[in-house]
């Protein structure tokens, strides 16, 4: 992660907008049956609509607290979630967080599966 600070006045004219609108998918790895491996097991998932959610933080912390009742039910597999804004007006849907299991491997997509399995040190905003 690179931080740096925007190009003056240019930044200001952006538009912007807000969502309160969210989907969320959850993915668990389907188990494999007997004389199977895992690795051909594909994953199952289960999609969720937000509405009228305060912010992005309210999205991620239900997300966090379904996704431990969700590894509940299905447990001895791996577990995921994928978060979305849905754009305004728009028929779009912005990723913003998790990785997609099921995706393309040459497809751009985030690559850690879980938003919160590796916390890092962050880097410092230039002075």
């Amino acid at each position: 992660m690179e931080i740096h600070y925007p190009p003056i006045p240019e930044y200001r004219e952006q538009g912007e907008l807000q969502t309160h609108e969210y989907q969320v998918v959850f993915w668990n790895h389907q188990i494999a049956p007997p004389g199977y491996a895992q690795q051909q097991m594909g994953w199952s998932e289960l999609t969720w609509d937000i509405h009228d959610a305060e912010d992005v933080f309210e999205v991620f912390a239900w997300a966090e607290s379904y996704l431990r009742g969700f590894a509940a039910e299905y447990p001895g597999v791996r577990h995921t979630y994928c978060v979305y804004a849905k754009v305004p007006g728009q028929d779009w849907l912005l990723h913003i967080g998790g990785a997609n299991p099921s995706a393309n491997p040459h497809r751009e997509t985030f690559q850690r599966m879980h938003p919160f399995d590796q916390v890092r040190e962050l880097p410092k905003p230039p002075d």
